[in-house]
């Protein structure tokens, strides 16, 4: 019998009330659950039952330029803010709220002109933005002056402007390179060599800003059109839909998008969370059958006289966290939706989350082809179509994040006269309450290990699932028994960035167990598989790139920020001169501070350094940065007894000198060893092999020939990283990104290219006290 979703909303979801109570999972009655009570996909419904706005609703425009920005023309931004996709703003609406509301631009007529330039809104940057903020809250507070101020002068210049219901502050960001140039030169004049880097284009902001764009008050324009539309979702009540980039996970992308319907996500959207359509239009499923659904662009009549159209449905899944959502896509319309987009789309909804910012498991995945961990990578196609199926053996598979079954089987899809019919089971599944609460333990994965060495290997991992709550660390333990646990030697990554690292501190000759590991406020698991690896008694003759692990080469976040944004930051030592630089790739390549003696805080602490992420973002929680926090100290510290700023041509002997004071070497003479040219690089070959037959990188700092007009009188003193040998060539990353900021980021090269241009050098054999 086909059971067809017109009647379930027709007579508001009779059939599935009728079934047995104990069973069935009842629609929400459109009132949100009560405060002390658990979200479950049994009292999942719609989180809003009126409309924001219904009619017009009036958006102010704060048109707002800096003195180094071109003056920009208030009825032009208006207009193009205006227009999205060749359609008017009010058209998209109409057509995305189904003529409930949509908004009317009314820009303010005078454009007020900040106080500051552009850059001192951004981020600091020791190149690009020598006025910016460092401290993310100092930002947020320059921002927020900025908008008040705008608003307050919007409104003083324009007393005849009545305000409207939402304010838009659009930031006009061409840049004047005159205004540039006259604003900055007077505190930072040119560099002092010729025919150095223009100042307009070192300082020009090329950075983000303090301020995201966000909804309501706040709104931020760049792009024009698009992002309005987009903020202007969320003032309607609707969350965002992708993941947050590498500062929560690692994953990038979108989980439901490109295929959403709307300015924010999928088209349910309207139904959930605000109220454009009826809840009749979205009718839950929980009887086997036959239903069919409508396209989800259909009109909904509002005469109460047409029958609804069913734009989509929700059906209970297995876990009491999630819901499975269906919709159909057909013939849309732009500038809402795609003419391309053509089938039936399955998401699963995370009905404990209101938002997906903290990464994976999101609050809606839609599912696609070839996207096996769910995390919204590859471009598998969405779309169901006649033929296809969504069961435990389709690609995609029915199965939930967690990676269990989902207990819901789509099957007999068929597409007939603009509508789409498909059947509905409930296959049977483990519903026991501990399989159930288990599932959410995150789950990892080892993929593989190797560039075995005598005392070091190289181990990578899968985060496959991050758990509820989120996953809090991750990474390798190991040992010489089997089935090695947290409790003995580990490395976690807390780092979000990257999944491999290199474990060093073995020993030769030993049989080492490895697994991957996962940590959550829940508990912790382990990959089901471990790789044995034995290391061998003697080096092989040639010597893998040991800094195999990402971020450690050309790690822009060092430069920037570990380097520009602390106390002191516009000091001359902050430079890509001071080859301290290095030195932080190697600390966390080792797993502890370079030096191992610096103390802070007057208690003695050290930082964990495994713990340091070298790619943080300011949005991490705190506790992720606290070590990290430690660590840039303790660096800072280091770079201003050691750093030699600017002024370092013929400095090599005392810079040595410096350094090993700063980082308490015992043996100057044995820790640097002087190579003035490659034939003296060359010559030291034996003793370069033997550190990193003990997986033990070597630093390089070189001197550059000043040549006016070369790229080296950037660069008068950095370093090379060396982490690998061959026959005749060497393994070389550069911690600044390139080589002296035009060569690649690393690679094999002979000692006649790492040499060239140099005046003096020496070979930095560092080894950390612990070891």
């Amino acid at each position: 019998m086909q059971r067809h979703l017109k009647t379930i909303a027709a007579f508001a979801l009779a059939a599935a009330l009728a079934h047995d109570a104990a069973a069935a999972i009842r629609p929400n009655d459109g009132r949100r659950p009560d405060a002390d009570a658990k979200v479950t996909a049994a009292t999942f419904g719609p989180k809003r039952t009126k409309p924001v706005f219904t009619g017009p609703f009036q958006v102010d425009v704060v048109v707002v330029a800096f003195p180094d920005c071109v003056m920009p023309d208030v009825v032009e931004v208006e207009r193009s803010l205006g227009e999205y996709r060749g359609h008017t703003i009010k058209e998209y609406f109409d057509e995305y709220t189904q003529n409930v509301t949509y908004p009317v631009l009314s820009a303010y007529p005078a454009v007020y002109v900040a106080p500051q330039p552009l850059g001192y809104y951004c981020r600091f940057d020791t190149f690009a933005n020598k006025i910016g903020f460092g401290d993310p809250s100092e930002g947020s507070k320059r921002v927020a002056k900025l908008k008040e101020d705008a608003l307050a002068f919007a409104r003083k210049s324009s007393s005849a402007h009545k305000p409207g219901q939402v304010t838009c502050h659009v930031y006009c960001k061409d840049l004047d390179g005159e205004g540039v140039e006259r604003l900055l030169r007077g505190s930072y004049p040119k560099p002092k060599r010729e025919n150095a880097e223009d100042p307009i284009k070192q300082y020009s902001p090329k950075i983000p800003w303090a301020d995201p764009l966000w909804p309501n008050s706040s709104v931020q324009v760049i792009n024009p059109g698009g992002a309005l539309v987009h903020e202007l979702g969320h003032v309607l009540g609707a969350p965002d839909f992708y993941h947050a980039s590498e500062e929560h996970d690692g994953v990038e992308g979108s989980p439901s998008l490109p295929w959403a319907w709307g300015p924010t996500g999928p088209a349910y959207c309207r139904y959930i969370y605000q109220a454009l359509v009826p809840k009749e239009c979205y009718p839950t499923i929980s009887t086997e059958g036959e239903y069919t659904l409508d396209p989800r662009s259909s009109s909904v009549p509002r005469d109460g006289s047409s029958q609804l159209p069913v734009l989509g449905c929700l059906i209970p899944s297995a876990h009491p966290n999630y819901v499975i959502c269906l919709e159909y896509a057909k013939d849309e319309r732009p500038p809402v939706g795609n003419s391309e987009w053509d089938g039936l789309l399955v998401s699963a909804i995370n009905v404990t989350m209101a938002s997906p910012l903290m990464g994976p498991p999101d609050l809606c995945y839609t599912y696609r082809r070839g996207d096996v961990f769910m995390k919204g990578e590859g471009g598998g196609s969405p779309f169901l179509h006649e033929g296809d199926s969504f069961t435990l053996k389709s690609d995609p598979a029915a199965r939930l994040p967690p990676l269990i079954p989902a207990g819901v089987e789509i099957t007999e899809i068929r597409e007939r006269d603009g509508k789409c019919t498909f059947r509905v089971s409930f296959p049977k599944t483990n519903q026991a309450a501990k399989f159930l609460k288990d599932a959410l333990l995150p789950r990892i994965r080892i993929t593989g290990v190797d560039g075995v060495m005598p005392n070091s290997l190289h181990a990578t991992c899968e985060v496959m699932y991050r758990g509820e709550p989120l996953l809090d660390e991750y990474g390798f333990v190991w040992g010489t028994s089997p089935n090695p646990t947290i409790a003995g030697a580990r490395y976690p990554l807390y780092h979000r960035d990257r999944y491999d690292t290199r474990i060093v501190g073995l020993k030769p000759g030993t049989k080492y167990y490895v697994r991957a590991y996962a940590k959550s406020a829940s508990g912790v698991t382990y990959s089901k598989r471990e790789i044995e690896a034995t290391t061998p008694a003697k080096a092989p003759d040639e010597v893998p790139p040991l800094l195999t692990t990402d971020r450690l080469s050309g790690n822009w976040y060092i430069l920037r920020h570990h380097f520009g944004t602390h106390e002191g930051a516009r000091d001359t030592y902050y430079t890509t001169a001071n080859a301290m630089i290095a030195l932080m790739s190697l600390g966390i390549y080792y797993g502890e501070e370079p030096g191992g003696g610096v103390q802070r805080g007057g208690k003695g602490k050290k930082a964990e350094i495994r713990r340091v992420h070298t790619f943080p973002a300011d949005s991490r929680p705190k506790f992720r940065l606290a070590d990290y926090g430690e660590y840039a100290g303790a660096m800072n510290s280091l770079a201003k007894q050691s750093g030699l700023g600017d002024d370092v041509f013929g400095k090599m002997p005392e810079w040595q000198k410096k350094c090993a004071k700063a980082l308490k070497v015992k043996d100057p003479a044995k820790a640097f060893v002087r190579v003035a040219s490659a034939e003296e690089l060359d010559a030291k070959r034996a003793a370069v092999k033997a550190s990193l037959d003990r997986s033990q990188p070597v630093l390089l700092v070189r001197e550059n020939d000043y040549m006016p007009g070369d790229t080296h009188a950037k660069y008068p003193l950095d370093a090379a990283i060396i982490d690998g040998s061959r026959d005749g060539e060497w393994h070389v990353v550069f911690p600044l990104g390139r080589d002296r900021g035009v060569g690649p980021k690393s690679g094999w090269c002979g000692s006649g290219e790492l040499m060239a241009s140099v005046t003096d050098a020496c070979l930095f054999f560092y080894v950390p006290s612990a070891k």
